[in-house]
């Protein structure tokens, strides 16, 4: 999902002529490998998701409802 992502996601501010570009999210934490958001796309997301379930012969069940759970 990091490879898909977009983290480099950046704003601009304008006022009149000016522009002032802003990076967003990359919030400078250094004990972790993934110091920021990541943006990725909710037809990405599950495309990942459903590749992976798939490869451990996990089908994915759409417009089901699960209507009652007991353990």
């Amino acid at each position: 999902m990091v490879d898909r992502g977009n983290r480099a996601v950046h704003l601009q501010i304008h006022s009149g002529r000016r522009a002032v570009p802003v990076r967003l999210f990359d919030i400078g934490i250094d004990d972790t490998a993934y110091p920021h958001l990541l943006f990725i796309s909710q037809a990405e997301t599950e495309r990942i998701l459903g590749s992976h379930l798939a490869s451990h012969d996990i089908d994915i069940e759409r417009g089901v409802e699960l209507t009652e759970l007991s353990h």
